[in-house]
């Protein structure tokens, strides 16, 4: 399951066991700042991993290599796995110069029946 930054504030329902990725850009002015977690319940949900993919380099226009990142900002992906039934805040932040600088959070319902809720 795929979760991007436009789901802020939103809520999903998986069922334990199972994995969800969370993929956000990096901050436009502060790019080498990671997202990390600021808040989840950790009966409920786990941090598997936490990837940066690689971004274009500046200035960089060429669009026939398909190889190539097609994004020019870091792109972090951060994978979770749902332990045992309940609701979760997840809150992901930006940290640069000991402040807040970006925020991204929802609700992670892990529930019996993912399907049916």
């Amino acid at each position: 399951l795929e979760v991007a930054g436009y789901e802020h504030r939103g809520e999903i329902s998986i069922e334990p066991g199972e994995s969800f990725t969370v993929t956000l850009a990096a901050h436009a002015l502060q790019p080498e700042a990671s997202w990390q977690v600021a808040d989840l319940d950790p009966a409920g949900l786990t941090l598997q991993a936490t990837v940066q993919d690689e971004s274009r380099s500046a200035g960089d226009w060429d669009t026939t290599d398909r190889d190539k990142p097609w994004h020019f900002l870091p792109v972090w992906r951060l994978s979770f796995e749902a332990l045992e039934l309940g609701e979760s805040p997840l809150v992901l932040e930006v940290i640069a110069d000991d402040e807040r600088i970006e925020l991204f959070e929802m609700t992670v319902s892990v529930v019996a029946d993912a399907a049916g809720k």
